[in-house]
């Protein structure tokens, strides 16, 4: 997997599991672009949506407790830098 980029992400609590993610886009990237969305669960990258984001932001619902990592991937599979979040707080 190529190097981590210099993307902004954040990641905030709705509570009960429910998590927003918001990223930038970098210059080459237009507001279509789409982006796989992974979750670290016990030291494994997965994915939490089926489906691509497309645009610059998320909904989706974790089912695992406590502090969550998130990062979101560029067409190119380059991953963004990893934002924490405790869905259920």
């Amino acid at each position: 997997m190529p190097a981590i980029q210099n993307r902004e992400l954040t990641a905030i609590s709705k509570g009960e599991g429910h998590v927003a993610l918001t990223w930038q886009l970098l210059e080459s990237e237009t507001p279509d672009t789409a982006f796989f969305i992974e979750n670290m669960v016990n030291g494994t990258w997965c994915f939490p949506t089926e489906e691509p984001a497309v645009g610059t932001a998320v909904e989706f619902t974790v089912e695992a407790k406590g502090p969550q990592q998130f990062r979101v991937i560029a067409p190119n599979g380059t991953p963004s830098e990893t934002a924490t979040v405790d869905a259920f707080a």
